[in-house]
């Protein structure tokens, strides 16, 4: 016989009945031999037919039972050959014909039981012969018999042909079980429950939240009685239930029903001792031998039942879960929680234990974790709510546990919900579990951790040796309100810099993981623990501990203090040619110290991303701790960006290398207008804008910001990193402090902060401001930008007239590489119109200035408010003119930096016969003493500078007396500085108008206009025509005071008609005092060549003029009209005040131009006619030519063609 096929579908249908059972669909097969089999394929399950169910069960006086117990560990075990035998009937064909009748058709049934059919049925029974003579309306053409569901015979036919079966009602019922349940409901007076126990449907009482009484349960106990096998019973969360009710019961599925395997009394609060008695009596003498799952939580203990109850499920030879929650185990005393505990887990089998919301101490937590090595199959383990609070800060009871967790062997799952863990707990756990491989699971619902504590779960998370792969953790973003008042709370670890002071209590959990943390990063940056460990103090004798199975073993008490510093940053060299940039020492340290997610790691993380997608509270708090901790590439930030839930992605920047550019921009995709892009620009203008290659510069950051707070860490270890550079190179300390450090002027919120040096510890909210000072300096050999490509870059920058922000930040990206000489820089500086924009630039490139012995150049283009303000930002000896120290000088002596340019002005004087004047010292008692000698010979000895008070003093000295080498012996000792030779025609004196007294500058004018001598800027510095006309006067060669009175009056620049004799007097003693120095009598031609500095300057005036109008007019030939016809607007003469206004506004040139008025009025009118800018032509020389010419360096184009004869040749 061919095989055929049909679904039980039709028949649910065609009679309107289902049963809700994975099998309601199932194929029937008729097989070639002619047997009907039902081709199972769902999971077990107990089927509730509508139809068959009621009438197999009145019909044969038989219940439902399974064939089958459960055994411990899941294995399904055959005990129908131990427990009860059983019996087939074979249906014969006079039961049930086909149509035809030709075809006999069989059917197979199994009852449970221990006699035949014939015990039940008899041959000779009228209901027996009645039922095998039914006949049906239609023919059976498909039947088959449905075993192994519920024991119980089915009948199934073609949905076709089965219209009805008669006589059904009048077939014989039998005092069942479900009778006698009935009988016993209406003696006790209880209302019968339909449960699936009752109705035949399943061996397994689940009676879970039914609201049973006693009653409910003894009647119940009739139907336990009739059935040999029950293998599930679940009664948990009827609280009504006692031990009336429950001691029988327990007695006859305990001592009966051997083969149980799960029982459930949780939260049946009204049990008594009695009940748990019996229960662990009937455990200790060998009943319920297959239970494996055991649920006693919630239920009201007495103290003495806990400790028997404990060891009877230790010792039970299958229990594998087990539910003790809420048993009050803690109420025992120490002792007794310890022991109790320890007979739990004596067995080797538990693999499921629930011991939650029992209140432990230290001393049981211990104990606790120290079981954890004999449980050598345990996968899950409920703690919840089982740590004690205490009122003091000190450690929480399960941290003790905690610390215990690498005892684990199989540990797969822990539940340490609402235990008041803070992020010493969370650390500690981060400690424990980073090689921690069988823990997948963590739930840690409930716990402020705050910000701290989960930054350690999410870097256990991603940790590579660590098995973590699910985090739990709702409800942990607030923190413990006693955590600012705890010690610990400024002793945390922080994995970007490690190094500090640490101060332990070794009897302290969270002290002894942060002390195994400083093994395991010495261990991991492969430094030995004797020299990372330094300044050791302890209260008994230290020694540097051993790892035993991979763990640091650590004393248990004593006190230690030490000094924890890995050298540079590990791995990390610290000479500086390792490192090509600063920027490329900053990549190497984020890739040490950030923590970069496993391969298999980032699966799991950005799940726990996604899972927060629709919580931002959750998805803001992940946010910080990625960008404070992690390494992230560029698919990993894209996957992140796609599934946010807040809009501060751009946070994920700083989880990037600091170079990484495409990494920083990916992380603003999530902007939708552009108006939301720039004002993300503007949010992360410090950290897109920063240059670690020329990291110097004021700071304005705000800590709440995570890009602010990444650029206050860069530049706290690039601080860190030039601090051990200095000392190896064994630089002077220019610091501010004397700390050595390149922070200065550091205010938090306004006021000073003291930052410390050997750990990164910021301020978590307001803002920080501080300036950075690099000691990097540019090499002797180092050449400047050429003069087409820099007067090319003049001329983009000047077209940018309304952006003077975004041309500083395009300045700063690139100032690493843009090497300027002092003219360069005063010509930059000339472009910019404010004087905040000047300083920042100048403090932006300072130190990329290549002959820094000529920076008066550009340091006379500010007045003193300004120069005051570069010295605060840079330091007053580091922008101190070594080479060039002519000028007003006034040091506070309270100030380090102050007190040692004092040491070097009176060793300079010792050197040069130069000439101090108004020397006063303002003592620490306010009293002012003139030191008419100058400053005292002693403080050539720094030590000898007083620590309180000021000076202020004049420096003069002439070019003939200048000690150019000993000068630049100081430029290099004190400022750090590179320098190779130099030779008084290298240097660039210059002087501004503002050290010139007005009488000195008005007879510098007159006395260069009325003499012979050219005004041609490129005929020299020469002064002398000056001297010679004022010396002409009274014909000699060296004056007087009075000579130079009479001289003065004679030429007519003092008219004594029209002046008042005290005030001839006075303007004359003036100049003369500002020439002659100390107590000299006659001003000669050597003390008026200090006028050279200032002629120089005018030249350097005119030049820059002439070099802008070039640039601005594009070198246009006729380029003085157009400059002429820009500033003038059609007016034939240009006053001074009218020709300053012109220049700053309609040229927009923004450098010092008034002694370029003065060489133009040749007529001394105060005025200056239209065509008379001659000289700013004669100025330019060949400057057109050369900047027009080929912007290609000659060594560059000696590279190429060295590259293209290569090619050639190969």
């Amino acid at each position: 016989m061919a095989a055929h096929e049909f679904h039980l579908e039709d028949f649910w249908q065609s009679y309107k009945c289902r049963p809700t059972t994975s099998w309601a669909s199932t194929p029937v097969v008729c097989t070639s031999s002619g047997k009907w089999d039902l081709q199972f394929r769902g999971k077990r399950a107990t089927p509730k037919p509508q139809f068959f169910g009621s009438w197999t069960s009145s019909l044969f006086g038989v219940r439902p039972s399974s064939r089958a117990a459960t055994a411990p560990g899941g294995a399904r075990k055959d005990f129908s050959s131990t427990i009860r035998s059983q019996t087939s009937m074979k249906w014969s064909s006079s039961f049930l014909l086909d149509g035809g009748g030709e075809s006999p058709m069989s059917m197979w049934a199994d009852f449970p039981g221990l006699g035949t059919v014939s015990d039940r049925f008899s041959p000779e029974d009228d209901d027996f012969q009645a039922l095998q003579s039914m006949e049906v309306s239609s023919c059976f053409n498909w039947c088959c018999y449905l075993r192994e569901v519920v024991n119980s015979p089915m009948l199934l036919a073609d949905p076709s042909k089965f219209d009805k079966l008669e006589g059904l009602e009048e077939l014989p019922v039998m005092d069942s079980p479900l009778e006698q349940y009935l009988h016993a409901c209406s003696k006790l007076g209880t209302r019968p429950r339909p449960l699936p126990f009752v109705t035949g449907h399943s061996p397994n009482l689940h009676a879970a939240g039914h609201s049973l009484t006693d009653q409910d349960l003894l009647s119940l106990l009739t139907l336990a009685r009739q059935v040999d096998l029950i293998e599930e019973v679940d009664l948990s969360d009827n609280a009504k239930l006692t031990d009336e009710g429950m001691i029988p019961f327990l007695r006859e599925i305990g001592e009966k029903k051997t083969c149980l395997s799960l029982l459930n009394l949780s939260r049946c609060r009204s049990l008594g001792e009695s009940s748990i008695n019996l229960l662990t009596s009937i455990m200790q003498q060998g009943g319920l031998g297959l239970l494996w799952s055991i649920d006693l939580s919630g239920i009201a203990l007495p103290m003495g039942a806990v400790r028997p109850l404990l060891d009877a499920i230790g010792q039970h030879p299958t229990l594998t879960k087990v539910g003790l929650a809420s048993l009050g185990i803690g109420r025992l005393g120490v002792r007794s929680a310890k022991n109790s505990l320890s007979c739990l887990f004596q067995g080797y089998l538990l693999e499921e234990v629930d011991l939650a919301w029992n209140t432990f101490d230290s001393a049981s937590f211990a104990q606790l974790g120290r079981c954890l090595t004999s449980a050598v199959k345990l996968r899950s383990l409920s703690i919840a709510g089982c740590s004690s609070s205490s009122r003091s800060t000190r450690d929480l009871p399960i941290e003790h546990f905690l610390e215990l967790l690498p005892n684990a062997q199989k540990l797969s799952v822990l539940n340490v919900t609402f235990n008041h863990i803070d992020f010493r707990g969370a650390f500690i756990i981060e400690d424990a579990c980073d090689s921690l491989r069988c823990l997948r699971q963590l739930v840690i619902v409930d716990n402020p951790l705050g910000v701290l504590g989960q930054r350690c779960l999410f870097r256990l998370l991603a940790h590579k040796t660590s098995g973590l792969e699910w985090l739990e953790y709702e409800g942990c973003a607030y923190e413990s309100a006693s955590l600012m008042l705890d010690k610990d709370s400024q002793q945390i670890f922080c994995p970007q810099n490690p190094s500090g002071r640490y101060e332990f209590d070794l009897a302290r959990p969270y002290h002894r993981a942060l002390l195994r943390r400083l093994y395991k990063t010495s261990e991991r940056f492969r430094i030995r623990p004797s020299v990372a460990f330094g300044q050791i103090k302890s209260s008994s004798g230290y020694q540097h501990p051993h790892k035993h199975r991979g763990v640091w073993n650590l004393p248990s008490g004593g006190d230690l203090t030490v000094h924890f510093q890995v050298d540079g940053i590990g791995n990390e060299s610290l000479e500086g040619s390792r490192f090509s940039s600063f920027e490329s020492y900053l990549a190497q340290h984020t890739l040490n110290r950030r923590v970069k997610p496993a391969v298999h790691k980032v699966v799991p993380l950005i799940a726990l991303w996604r899972r927060n997608r629709f919580s931002t509270k959750e998805q803001e708090t992940m946010l910080q701790c990625l960008c404070k901790d992690f390494l992230l590439s560029v698919e990993q930030i894209r996957a992140l960006v796609w599934s946010s839930a807040v809009r501060q992605t751009e946070y994920l920047c700083v989880c990037s290398l600091p170079q990484d550019r495409p990494v920083q921009v990916l992380s603003m995709l999530q902007t939708t207008t552009m108006e939301e892009y720039v004002s993300r620009c503007k949010y992360l203008r410090s950290f897109m804008a920063v240059n670690y290659d020329c990291p110097n510069g004021h700071y304005h950051l705000d800590m709440l910001s995570a890009a602010d707070r990444a650029v206050a860490h860069h530049l706290f270890v690039l601080n860190a990193w030039e601090i051990q550079l200095d000392k190896r190179m064994q630089r002077m300390d220019l610091s501010e402090l004397g700390d050595g450090s390149h922070w200065r002027n550091v205010t938090h919120q306004g006021g000073p902060w003291r930052m410390e040096l050997t750990r990164w510890m910021p301020p978590p909210d307001g803002t920080l401001d501080f300036d950075y000072v690099s000691a990097k300096r540019p090499d002797p050999n180092q050449a400047p930008i050429d003069l087409p490509n820099f007067a090319r870059m003049l001329q983009l920058l000047a077209s940018f007239e309304e952006a003077p922000l975004a041309k500083f930040l395009a300045l700063r990206r690139c100032a690493h590489r843009l090497f300027l000489t002092s003219v360069q820089l005063r010509e930059l500086l000339c472009t910019c119109k404010l004087v905040d924009t000047k300083l920042q630039l100048t403090v932006l490139l300072y130190f990329q200035v290549v002959d820094i012995f000529n920076a008066k150049a550009f340091r006379v283009l500010f007045d003193s408010a300004a120069n005051e303000q570069l010295k605060k930002c840079l330091g007053y000896v580091v922008t101190f003119l070594f080479l060039q120290p002519e000028g007003f000088h006034e040091l506070a002596l309270d100030q380090r930096e102050q007190r040692l340019l004092a040491h070097c002005l009176a060793w300079l004087r010792s050197k040069e016969k130069s000439n101090m004047k108004e020397v006063v010292l303002c003592d620490k008692t306010g009293r002012r003493i003139a030191l008419s000698k100058g400053l005292p010979k002693a403080w050539e000895n720094l030590e000898k500078v007083p620590s309180r008070g000021a000076v202020s003093l004049t420096y003069r000295c002439i070019p003939e007396d200048r000690s150019i080498p000993f000068r630049r012996q100081l430029q290099m000792q004190f400022g750090g500085w590179k320098l190779g030779p130099i030779s008084k025609q290298s240097m660039m004196w210059c002087a501004s108008t503002s050290e010139v007294p007005a009488e000195v500058l008005q007879l510098f004018h007159g006395a260069m206009r009325d003499s012979n001598s050219s005004w041609n800027p490129d005929a020299g510095a020469s002064v002398d025509p000056g001297f010679d006309l004022l010396a002409g006067q009274v014909s000699k060669t060296a004056l007087t005071r009075q000579d130079l009175l009479q001289a003065l009056v004679s030429w007519g620049f003092l008219p004594a008609e029209e002046q008042e004799e005290e005030e001839v007097l006075r303007r004359a003693d003036e100049i003369f005092d500002f020439f002659v120095p100390g107590r000299q009598k006659y001003f000669s031609r050597r003390e008026w060549t200090i006028l050279e500095d200032l002629w120089r300057e005018t030249q350097q005036q005119i030049h820059d003029l002439a070099r802008f109008a070039a640039r601005k007019f594009d070198f246009s030939s006729n380029m003085l009209d157009k400059l002429w016809s820009c500033i003038s607007t059609g007016e034939e003469r240009l006053d001074s005040a009218s020709w300053l206004q012109a220049i700053k506004e309609k040229l927009d040139f923004h450098g010092p131009v008034d002694e370029v008025f003065v060489v133009l009025d040749k007529a001394g009118k105060g005025e200056i006619p239209a065509g008379q800018l001659e000289d700013l032509d004669a100025a330019l020389g060949d400057y057109p030519a050369v900047c027009q010419g080929q912007r290609v360096s000659e060594s560059f184009r000696q590279k190429i063609k060295g590259a293209q004869q290569s090619l050639r040749r190969s």
